[in-house]
């Protein structure tokens, strides 16, 4: 993108109500990102609630971004927001980069598929993508869309900054989204997408792989004879709510939508493993036998999938891979740092 274009959304962009204070953009090793001017200064960017566009609201026309007639979006915030897609997002590397995710999906072979459905790694929806306009404008807006009052919207110039787990995340408030507030630095500044990230749900969100928080554990279902109960994980992969986290009983089973089998925190899996089933009555012992076998399957799951992924001839898919052996290393280590544990 020329300077010129660049320095004229920036003035659209503060005229109706944004900031924009120290920012550049420019290359970087996460690639196009948001970087400090001068080092010096703080930086920061907040995008005014008049021009947080919801996703039901988007449409393509003549394969560009346009906002439905039936938006109650202002007409010069309506001409801002397609011009910044248009030229600065969906037309300048986004729909290329939503596409190649979709691409790299179609041409995944079915068994590949099927197992990262199975697993629950993807949403079994995924297995039915089109290759259509609609399914990459859906892709497109999943992979930057934010929670403003409770609602899914996009976000223009915020977009822009590039993932960190090691960041803050943004904050809403009541003018609209903003950054994190910034020492002042001369590196990119970054915040973190999500909460508790995994490798596995970060490339499955946004297309590209990084070290996450934790890595969730697959599908389960365990019988531990020495409680007399059935002991399911349901595989979601993300933190669940404090409800399903400590799980539920109905008739000896003992029901869980997600676990950390591993974690940056190595000893956090079994601890958390420990606080669900020691109101059952379960000794240490118990605990310690059930999260290796918990997390040698898992392991065995991902090496599984990486092993087949590398046996393809034409089928590449070095982020899908890179993700499974940072959640395989977080897991390995989680089991070691358990095993060498005393009792």
């Amino acid at each position: 993108m020329q300077n010129e274009e660049w320095d004229y959304l920036l003035k659209k962009f503060r005229r109706l109500g944004g900031t924009a204070d120290n920012i550049k953009l420019k290359k970087g090793k996460n690639g196009r990102g948001i970087f400090s001017i001068n080092p010096g200064d703080r930086s920061k960017i907040m995008t005014p609630k008049n021009i947080l566009i919801k996703r039901s609201d988007i449409q393509l026309c003549d394969n560009n971004i346009s906002i439905k007639t039936n938006s109650k979006t202002a007409k010069v915030e309506k001409e801002f927001i397609e011009h910044y897609y248009n030229e600065l997002s969906w037309g300048n590397g986004g729909r290329r980069d939503s596409q190649t995710f979709l691409s790299q999906i179609l041409s995944m072979p079915i068994s590949i598929k099927s197992d990262l459905a199975r697993y629950r790694f993807i949403d079994k929806r995924i297995l039915d993508y089109q290759d259509n306009a609609e399914t990459l404008l859906e892709r497109f807006i999943d992979e930057r869309a934010f929670q403003f009052e409770g609602e899914s919207v996009l976000v223009p110039m915020l977009e822009l900054v590039n993932h960190s787990n090691y960041a803050p995340p943004f904050r809403a408030t009541k003018a609209g989204i903003e950054t994190p507030p910034f020492p002042p630095t001369h590196s990119e500044l970054l915040h973190k997408y999500s909460g508790k990230n995994s490798p596995m749900s970060l490339w499955r969100t946004y297309g590209f792989s990084s070290k996450g928080i934790a890595a969730y554990s697959i599908p389960f279902e365990i019988r531990i004879n020495q409680l007399s109960i059935i002991f399911r994980c349901f595989g979601q992969q993300e933190a669940g709510n404090e409800s399903s986290s400590t799980g539920t009983i109905d008739s000896k089973i003992l029901s869980i939508d997600s676990f950390p089998a591993g974690c940056q925190s190595h000893k956090l899996p079994f601890a958390n493993l420990v606080s669900i089933i020691a109101p059952m009555g379960a000794k240490p012992d118990i605990a310690k036998n059930l999260i290796a076998f918990i997390q040698n399957i898992n392991i065995q799951a991902r090496e599984k999938l990486l092993d087949a992924i590398q046996a393809q001839e034409k089928y590449q898919a070095p982020e899908l891979c890179a993700a499974l052996r940072y959640e395989i290393e977080m897991i390995q280590a989680s089991l070691e740092a358990t095993e060498s544990s005393k009792l």
